[in-house]
């Protein structure tokens, strides 16, 4: 996601394919963790969904934190998902 944000491709006609774009990352990120579980057994009692989403928001928000001061429709279209 960020690479759309720092290619200025994020708009209000591109939101839903931003959405969907994070929804599917977190969901191919699940499948991967479940996958994990196969090979090692203490990360069955984890939470993945939420590690999942710790994940992506960190990075995220890493990101987003880094621009540094921004507009606040700069803000809008990339918090709003």
């Amino acid at each position: 996601m960020s690479s759309i944000y720092e290619t200025e491709l994020s708009h209000v006609g591109t939101a839903d394919v931003i959405t969907n774009s994070s929804v599917h990352s977190r969901e191919r990120l699940v499948d991967k963790l479940e996958q994990a579980t196969k090979t090692r057994p203490s990360l069955v009692a984890i939470d993945l969904p939420a590690l999942a989403d710790y994940w992506f928001t960190t990075c995220e928000g890493s990101f987003l934190l880094a621009q540094g001061p921004c507009p606040a429709e700069w803000w809008r279209l990339r918090v709003t998902v």
